[in-house]
């Protein structure tokens, strides 16, 4: 045992140098991989982690314009644990040349009663100052959003306007010039994210503020709303028997609610661009890096057993020998196993990644054990097992060396050589697809970690085409009619209806209804279309849309939230208690249709204008989806009706928005896994040069010149690129098609795949020439092969 511990010190001792480059490889790798993995674990739970911290409300109950709901009657429902009261307020920037704003930006300012259940448990992150004081009327927090759009810090002395939402419009849907507005000067005393910042779709009316206690106190008579949230015994499990007895007590009120599960489901939508990519980053490094390493730890086992006769002539037994010839690379493994969980801890703080590191509630690093414990049992447990196995084989010898036999002759080659292919092609060819010693192990395994590298860039350029056309196409995320007015909780008047469907520039027209549906105890958003004419409204991915008062269509997050699929029924529970059953007709998304903005693009349902009003008879239009006609602009229209609603063109969801922020990452992963396979043909090539010194030495004694020899490795190296590319090619245009259709299907979009039929030739092209380059250097130093000094040593 003391020889065996002598001979492995002395080989650790004396070829030191190569085992730090292959424990550092496995540590840079495996560190990149276990935080990738830790990554998208983190990224995925921020907005969850961050809810929970601030204490998250499980309701919102907002009621409509004129309607009221207590916190005094919430908190007597059954299962409520706390329930509190927050009052909107109309606050509008102040040109300071008069009361009456400008531009009127308003803040949706919301201000607090004492110590309620809204304050305490909806706490905002502060990123600078603090919340106002309780009995402080005139202090402030803005939301981001509000400090960069009017220049605000943190003891900014501030003047805004107060007044009444309701007193803007007067009944015939034209401003009210009486409309009150009260100049009041605040001092800013801290910058606030708020929970729903996070969600909101694309040009959103972002800007809000929070107000004191004392505020509230003060002006609660000029509130233009309240809201009123509960914390339930249950939790999320609450939800279903509060929103029945909420429907029971207050069903003759029209009210929107907002669950914590929905925000959840939304910003899972938006963080799962970063999680997929993350996921996806890792496993191709690291499947990758398992392919080059394991290659580069048999290597070292395979220099490491040269002295192997020797040992046996002086006795050593069989597993001696498997120890000595190991010893360097489990060193290796172990080192690098500890590498990576000191570089998994180091590279935390870059994540998480995108708007959920907004999110995140604990910035910083991250030990996520976990995924580091499974990181490092990986690495030792997958290599230690191929260092054994690779040290077994080669000393099953026993010191007796197998007599050589002759490799079968390769018939492709032969074929090559009647047609009078130059001696180096044929030569190239041959070496492309056997060893030095007549076998295609590492051959087989250097073909399969090109293949693999390879499909993956189509896949992922595939993908990243999809992604960008369909981010790029307002139709392809489900927005299918050109312009959304919304009158959001104002309502739409019979006098606005009556216009608008008289208006001949909207070729196409569909009055929504929005209102709150409870299917199989969950409540969510529900739509109620009503087509007037044209096609203006979603399409399905399957199935179609309702046309009856008994048919819904879902979305695809909905969807598998409920477990039920097109044809199924659902019972749908209505505010009097009974339930009504529904048939699942379609799948379909519906892009930025929520009133808050905070729904995702595949939450929520579809069904007939009398289809919601059956389920939640509160329910009035309040929006319209608009085809134009020719020629006609987004702009007309704003003009028209933009004193009286919003009108948008094409809005991007919150999911869509951040899909366009990740769309670089899969030619990231691409041009990352093009570097590997390139390493990794070096890697071949440079092993091949030097096990075959002899056979190229012999060549060059029968006439080879320099020329002839380097052409070989250049054969060598294009066959095996062109016989990886063969494989590549159409594996990897069917994994991109097949990564995509799940995608989309996943996020409820029916986009179909695009394929980059030039960027795919263009890849094929641009890995022959790398192969080409890469086999350069292992080319010239063939090529400078001395057969005297070679067959001497040999």
């Amino acid at each position: 045992m003391g020889a065996v511990r002598f001979c492995a010190s002395n080989l650790i001792r004396r070829r030191v140098a190569g085992m730090i480059v292959v424990a550092l490889l496995i540590g840079l790798a495996g560190a990149v991989t276990v935080a990738a993995f830790a990554g998208a674990r983190r990224t995925a739970t921020a907005y969850p982690r961050l809810l929970d911290q601030a204490h998250a409300l499980d309701v919102l109950v907002a009621p409509d314009f004129g309607e009221t709901v207590s916190a005094k009657e919430l908190a007597k429902l059954p299962g409520v644990r706390l329930a509190g009261d927050a009052y909107g307020f109309g606050i509008a920037s102040w040109s300071g040349r008069g009361e009456r704003p400008d531009d009127l930006l308003g803040l949706g300012a919301l201000g607090f009663t004492a110590a309620t259940a809204k304050i305490e448990a909806e706490a905002p992150r502060m990123t600078e100052g603090r919340l106002p004081r309780v009995d402080r009327p005139y202090e402030m927090v803005v939301n981001e959003a509000t400090a960069a759009t009017l220049g605000l810090h943190v003891g900014t002395r501030a003047t805004f306007t107060l007044y009444e939402f309701g007193d803007l419009i007067r009944d015939d849907g034209t401003m009210n010039p009486d409309a009150v507005f009260t100049p009041i000067t605040f001092t800013i005393v801290g910058i606030e994210r708020t929970l729903d910042d996070l969600l909101l779709n694309e040009n959103q009316d972002t800007e809000s503020a929070l107000l004191s206690p004392a505020f509230t106190a003060m002006y609660r008579d000029r509130a233009s709303y309240k809201v009123a949230g509960v914390l339930l015994d249950r939790g999320a499990e609450g939800v279903p028997a509060f929103t029945a007895a909420l429907n029971r007590e207050l069903g003759e009120h029209k009210f929107q609610l907002q669950t914590r599960s929905m925000r959840e489901t939304t910003f899972a939508a938006v963080a799962e661009p970063y999680t997929a990519s993350l996921q996806l980053f890792a496993i191709a490094i690291g499947l990758t890096a398992l392919i080059v390493l394991a290659q580069a730890l048999m290597r070292l086992v395979d220099l490491d057993e040269a002295d192997g006769p020797a040992l046996v002539a002086l006795g050593a037994s069989r597993w001696t020998r498997v120890g000595i010839s190991s010893a360097r690379a489990v060193a290796a493994i172990g080192a690098g196993a500890v590498l990576t969980v000191i570089g998994a801890i180091a590279l935390s703080p870059l994540f998480p990644l995108g708007r959920p590191r907004e999110a995140e509630p604990t910035p910083g690093i991250d030990i996520d054990a976990k995924a580091i414990g499974l990181g490092f049992g990986v690495i030792v447990l997958v290599f230690v097992v191929v260092v054994i196995a690779r040290a077994w084989h080669i000393t099953r010898g026993h010191g007796h060396e197998p007599a050589p036999t002759a490799a079968r002759p390769m018939h492709a080659a032969e074929r090559l050589a009647r047609t009078g292919a130059p001696a180096s092609l044929v030569t190239g060819f041959r070496c492309a697809f056997r060893d030095a010693d007549g076998k295609r192990v590492s051959i087989l395994s250097t073909l399969f970690g090109l293949v693999v590298a390879t499909a993956t860039v189509i896949a992922a350029l595939t993908f990243a085409t999809s992604l960008d056309r369909m981010v790029d196409t307002p139709a392809r995320y489900g927005w299918t009619w050109d312009v959304l007015v919304d009158t959001a909780d104002a309502g739409a008047g019979p006098d606005l209806i009556a216009e608008l469907r008289r208006d001949q520039d909207a070729a196409g027209l569909t009055v929504g209804t929005r209102g709150n549906v409870t299917l199989e105890g969950t409540t969510l958003t529900g739509y109620g279309l009503d087509v007037v004419r044209g096609d203006a409204s979603p399409r399905t991915r399957s199935g179609r849309m309702p046309e009856r008062a008994t048919e819904i269509a879902l979305g695809a997050e909905t969807m598998r939230g409920l477990g039920t699929r097109v044809g199924d029924l659902l019972d749908a529970t209505r505010p009097d208690g009974r339930v009504a059953r529904l048939r699942v007709v379609g799948e379909t998304a519906l892009p930025s249709l929520a009133l808050n903005g905070t729904d995702g693009l595949g939450s929520g349902a579809a069904l007939t204008a009398a289809g919601l009003r059956r389920l939640d008879p509160t329910a009035e239009p309040s929006f319209f989806l608009v085809d134009l006609a020719d020629g006609v602009e987004t702009s007309t229209l704003q003009q028209r009706y933009g004193n009286v609603s919003s009108t948008l063109g094409p809005q991007r969801p919150g999911a869509i928005l951040t899909y366009g922020k990740v769309r670089a990452t899969p030619l990231l992963l691409a041009a990352l896994l093009a570097l590997l396979g390139a390493a990794m043909l070096i890697n071949l090539l440079v092993t091949t040069v030097r096990s075959r010194r002899r056979d190229l030495a012999v060549l060059k004694t029968m006439g080879f010149t320099r020329r002839q020899v380097a052409l070989t490795v250049a054969a060598q190296a294009t066959t095996l690129v062109a016989t990886a590319l063969v494989v590549a090619v159409p594996l990897g245009v069917a994994l991109g098609r097949w990564t995509w259709s799940r995608f989309a299907a996943n996020i409820g979009v029916g986009a179909g795949v695009v394929i980059p039929v030039a960027a795919v030739i263009a890849v094929g092209l641009l890995t022959i020439l790398v192969g080409n380059l890469a086999a350069a250097v292992p080319a010239w130093s063939a090529a400078r092969t001395r057969p005297a000094w070679v067959l001497r040593t040999e």
